[in-house]
């Protein structure tokens, strides 16, 4: 028995590209909208008693702005 693999998966990957495009800009805007809400004046109210999960994003989201900037750059460079 003999396993045969494509040699191109370019028409493969071609097809996920436009999934990947939209679930880097969904997580583009989430990450925006958590970076704006943690940096507001009513972000900066929220003790980590009332919302833990809260505080845990304000701790976590440069790491998070990070990944999604690899992740983007990664996605730009497949073509």
């Amino acid at each position: 028995m003999q396993l045969s693999f494509p040699r191109n998966n370019s028409s493969r990957i071609s097809s996920l590209l436009p999934g990947l495009y939209i679930l880097a800009a969904a997580l583009v805007v989430v990450v925006t909208a958590l970076f704006a809400a943690v940096h507001s004046p009513l972000g900066q109210e929220i003790s980590a008693g009332e919302s833990p999960g809260f505080d845990w994003t304000r701790a976590n989201i440069i790491p998070f702005i990070g990944f999604i900037l690899v992740y983007w750059i990664r996605i730009g460079s497949i073509n």
